[in-house]
């Protein structure tokens, strides 16, 4: 049994929110008897994601997976920084050319009566202070390379439950970190060390728990060939293996989507980049 996949996100809202690792999640082991072995259970997840991701073909030859919902990405991403509403791609004239703008939608709608502080960002400007982001990001090569992986899963397959590697992860760094601590008290302790050692015992039971998880969906996205061929080209980019020169250098609707969670846009011309896993990054629009 996996305790506190969920949690309450404020007392006033009171929403229920996935934690994909912002609090430690409890995994009890052994609970209850077992209907089909470990290992069985393991094969069977496997196929069943081998067969579905079955390309699908509709009567008009188009690839069922991949359609694209949403005309753009951003529509769902850009959210003003001072009164939480979202942002619209509208058209000003400026300097005598039509130019692609994202305003928010209060200030469109009820001028100043709302949102008083706001910036309009031109959309060349807000793509590339994106990229920067992103770039950015991939400096903490490990913590985003695990992002990015767990994302492009649920991107290409459109299976959110996939997105659990990433916290998976970060939990099974959690448990690491917390025996260690324990392991030092221990070795302080005049006392009794046999509840360390049951603690300890215990976290060590939960990591290979995890690491079964880990594996399942692991073997999952190796059943799917085309999240494995962008899985090998992420791997050698963060590597530096690729003969890519620019990461990131192009501004991709479907790569962002799949990425990044919201952007915050504030007041003072900068964003706010909340990837998919909690990671954030601000960066300037110039």
């Amino acid at each position: 049994m996996l305790l506190q996949k969920t949690y309450i996100e404020n007392c006033i809202t009171k929403k229920a929110k996935k934690n994909n690792g912002e609090l430690a999640k409890y995994l009890i082991t052994n609970s209850h008897p077992a209907i089909i072995d470990r290992e069985t259970f393991k094969l069977v997840q496997v196929e069943v994601a081998r067969r579905g991701n079955i390309r699908k073909v509709t009567t008009n030859e188009i690839d069922e997976k991949g359609k694209y919902s949403g005309k753009y990405a951003l529509s769902e991403l850009l959210i003003c920084g001072e009164c939480g509403n979202k942002y619209r791609r509208i058209t000003w004239k400026i300097k005598g050319k039509n130019t692609k703008v994202w305003r928010c939608v209060n200030r469109v709608e009820y001028g100043k009566k709302f949102c008083k502080q706001s910036v309009a960002v031109e959309e060349d400007k807000i793509k590339s202070a994106i990229l920067k982001a992103l770039r950015s990001a991939i400096t903490d090569k490990k913590e985003v390379y695990d992002l990015i992986l767990s994302n492009i899963v649920y991107g290409i397959t459109g299976k959110k439950d996939d997105l659990d590697l990433f916290a998976i992860e970060n939990e099974i760094n959690n448990l690491k970190m917390r025996i260690d601590d324990n392991v030092s008290l221990m070795m302080k302790t005049e006392g009794d060390t046999a509840k360390y050692y049951e603690v300890i015992s215990k976290m060590n039971l939960q990591i290979d728990a995890l690491k079964g998880q880990a594996e399942i969906i692991k073997e999952k996205m190796k059943s799917n060939q085309a999240v494995s061929l962008e899985i090998k080209r992420i791997t050698e980019l963060v590597r530096g293996e690729s003969e890519e020169k620019d990461v990131f250098g192009t501004y991709d609707d479907t790569t962002v989507k799949r990425l990044i969670e919201y952007v915050r846009v504030m007041p003072d011309k900068k964003i706010v980049v909340v990837f998919k896993g909690g990671l954030t990054i601000e960066s300037e629009i110039e």
